[in-house]
């Protein structure tokens, strides 16, 4: 699963590569990924809005969208939203162009993109002459729209600190709060967010922690 340094590294290259693009189509072989919207109304949602930014929190990669539409209809002149997305077990994001093929979306070019790692696309998002997909071969990730101003109070982001702002005093903190196994503290999000498995196990070797210790 990609944890913090890959999420931060992936939101890095996507302010880049999709801030100031608009969203001008959707499209998902997996409709349980948007759940509990459906695919047609989450397209419905997001299609007309730019990308204002692109940033993080914990694993979760989080885009800033802006208002509605101007054409008439419901979602005219809407106020921005939040799209949220969670790569989970075997997720990440892609930046290219693809074409559908009897169901299943094929990258027009050849190179990386055809490695089989990216090739498993469930979900694409038309972008201004580019798109942006997630290949995910588990189908776990995650994705949920919030509006902008209440997304502060979005259950998937009731998450502790970053470790890579939070200060000693705060991570001091977090251990006399938690009555619990160091490693199993590290993994747990609402105490410290964005750390996983493979993360917990390199701090803890290089502190010469035993992952068990209280």
């Amino acid at each position: 699963m990609p944890e913090l340094p890959e999420v931060e590294t992936t939101v890095r290259q996507l302010k880049n590569a999709v801030v100031g693009k608009t969203l001008r189509g959707f499209w998902t072989d997996w409709a349980k990924y948007v759940k509990p919207m459906s695919a047609k109304a989450f397209g419905k949602a997001v299609v007309g809005r730019k990308i204002l930014n692109v940033s993080r929190r914990g694993k979760n990669i989080l885009f800033s969208l802006s208002g509605g539409p101007p054409a008439s209809g419901p979602e005219a002149g809407e106020a921005g939203k939040t799209m949220l997305i969670h790569q989970k077990l075997t997720g990440h994001l892609l930046v290219g162009k693809w074409k559908l093929r009897r169901r299943k979306q094929v990258p027009v070019r050849n190179g990386a993109m055809r490695d089989r790692v990216n090739t498993y696309i469930h979900l694409l998002f038309d972008l201004n002459g580019k798109q942006l997909a997630l290949s995910d071969l588990r189908k776990f990730g995650k994705v949920r729209l919030y509006s902008s101003s209440e997304v502060d109070k979005a259950p998937d982001l009731a998450l502790g600190p970053d470790p890579l702002i939070m200060s000693y005093d705060e991570f001091t903190r977090v251990l006399k709060k938690r009555k619990t196994r160091i490693k199993a503290l590290l993994l747990d999000q609402t105490a410290i967010a964005g750390i996983g498995n493979i993360y917990s196990d390199e701090i803890l070797w290089l502190a010469k922690v035993h992952p068990l210790k209280s």
